[in-house]
Parts: structure tokens; sequence; C-alpha cells
């Protein structure tokens, strides 16, 4: 019996993109209501950094482990 992988369509891209920026924001936004840190006090350029290298690498693990 074989098993066949499926491959990566358009759709399984875009739904993988959509589920790693939920995740890495839902994950920036527990650390800051766990630290109790208001967006005001943070550099906007550094939380925004953190927030696309975060979903990049979600990205990137979704994608590979749906090959």
């Amino acid at each position: 019996m074989e098993i066949k992988k499926s491959a990566l369509d358009r759709d399984m891209i875009i739904g993988c993109a959509i589920m790693a920026m939920l995740a890495s924001a839902g994950i920036i936004f527990s650390i800051l209501f766990i630290f109790a840190i208001s967006l005001q006090d943070c550099n906007m350029t550094y939380l925004i950094t953190c927030f696309f290298v975060l979903g990049g690498i979600l990205w990137g693990i979704l994608l590979c482990r749906n090959c």
C-alpha cells in the first residue's frame, strides 16, 4: 500500500501563511500580556521584525510538515 504525499498548491501555501501570521501575532501579544508590557513601551521596529521573523519560521515549518 503506497502513501502518496500531497503536493503543495496555492490554497495550502496561503492557508499556511495565514495560520503562521495569526500564530505569531498570538505568541507576541501573549508575551506582552504576560509581562504586562504596553504597545507604547515597545520599539515598533523590533516588534514588527519579531512578528515577521516568527511568522516566517512558523510558515516554513508548516510548509515542510505538509510536503
